[in-house]
C-alpha cells in the first residue's frame, strides 16, 4: 500500500500504474470544481479533470483524488480541497 507521501512524489505515470488508474477530462467547469473519479467493480478508477485546469492544479487534483480513494490522510493537501462520495449499486460509482 502506498503512503500519502508516495502518492505525492511518484512520477505520475508510475503512480497511475500502481493504483490502476486512468485519466480523462470533463467539460464541467463550475467554479470550485476540480474533477471526479469513477470506480468500477473491478477496482480500476478513472480520474476526470476539467479541460481548462492548468497543469499544476490538474496534477494536485489527480493526486488528491487518488489519496482519498486509497483512504489515506490528505494532510499534505490544502484543506480547501474536499470530496463528496456517491455510492451507487450499479456497474460504476462516481
Amino acid at each position: 500500500m502506498l503512503s500519502a507521501a508516495q502518492v505525492c512524489s511518484l512520477p505520475m505515470e508510475e503512480l497511475l500504474v500502481q493504483v490502476g488508474a486512468e485519466l480523462d477530462t470533463t467539460d464541467i467547469t463550475a467554479n470550485g470544481f476540480f474533477g471526479y473519479v469513477t470506480v468500477r467493480k473491478s477496482g480500476r478508477i478513472t480520474v476526470h479533470t476539467p479541460v481548462g485546469l492548468d497543469d499544476d492544479a490538474r496534477d494536485a487534483a489527480i493526486r488528491f483524488f487518488i489519496t482519498k480513494h486509497l483512504g489515506l490522510s490528505s494532510h499534505l493537501f490544502p484543506s480547501v480541497l474536499q470530496v463528496s462520495v456517491f455510492d451507487r449499486e450499479s456497474e460504476d460509482q462516481a
